[in-house]
């Protein structure tokens, strides 16, 4: 079960899930670990998105990754096309 020294309690009362899910990522833990794979696997360029909405503001970094999305499907089609007609 729980003893005193659990993560899972603080003093001697069980943490609620908000405190939980928000503090800090210590060193070692498993959402410091399951963090570091999923960063891994998506990569940088997905993780900085945030970071550079927050720095180009909402409306234009929503229309930057529009337009990363229209850009993405034309070339999509274009590489699908000339995998179908190879």
């Amino acid at each position: 079960m729980l003893d005193a020294q659990s993560p899972m309690l603080i003093d001697g009362k069980p943490r609620s899930w908000c405190q939980r899910t928000f503090s800090p990522i210590s060193q070692g833990s498993l959402r410091g670990a399951v963090f570091q794979l999923v960063s891994s696997a998506m990569g940088a360029g997905l993780m900085s998105i945030p970071y550079a909405v927050f720095n180009c503001g909402i409306l234009l970094g929503s229309l930057l990754i529009i337009a990363g999305g229209i850009t993405f499907g034309v070339y999509y089609n274009i590489v699908v096309n000339a995998l179908v007609e190879s």
